[in-house]
């Protein structure tokens, strides 16, 4: 998955970013365990492993619950479900998808503003080989509220 979102505009809070985004599955996406760990970048170096989240059994919902609009463009173009009643499956293929996009991640903690590195590992269970993994550079700075 390779998502590349245009720069956020402080001077247009409001406007929804547009995501360019490249979508290869080789295998059917459903719910598997998930961890995903952070690593913060300082001034000088960056500390590995700062933040750990593990979402058992729950991996594509995760998706569906903490990224909604993130969600939404992947239910758009894949036919997954946005109903939190129905089991959660993205369809392996391939997907090219530019969209605007809402980031915000309403479950999510709340992060200090700086820039992160995320690690993202999936597995049918923890001690099983990893199916798909995935990494993310980005940088979180304040909204105006």
């Amino acid at each position: 998955m390779h998502i590349r979102t245009t720069h956020f505009n402080p001077s247009r809070p409001f406007d929804l970013q547009i995501a360019t985004t490249n979508l290869s599955l080789k295998v059917d996406v459903a719910d598997h365990f998930w961890l995903v760990s952070f690593s913060v970048t300082g001034p000088r170096e960056r500390k590995e492993n700062a933040f750990h989240f593990k979402f058992p059994n729950v991996g594509c919902s995760v998706i569906r619950a903490h990224a909604p609009g993130i969600f939404s463009i992947i239910s758009k173009h894949t036919g997954a479900s946005m109903d939190k009643n129905e089991p959660c499956f993205i369809p392996k293929g391939e997907y090219y998808m530019t969209e605007p996009v809402n980031m915000t991640f309403p479950y999510f903690p709340m992060m200090v503003y700086g820039r992160y590195r995320l690690h993202l590992q999936c597995r049918d269970a923890p001690k099983l080989p990893v199916k798909f993994c995935g990494y993310m550079d980005f940088e979180i700075i304040p909204r105006p509220g």
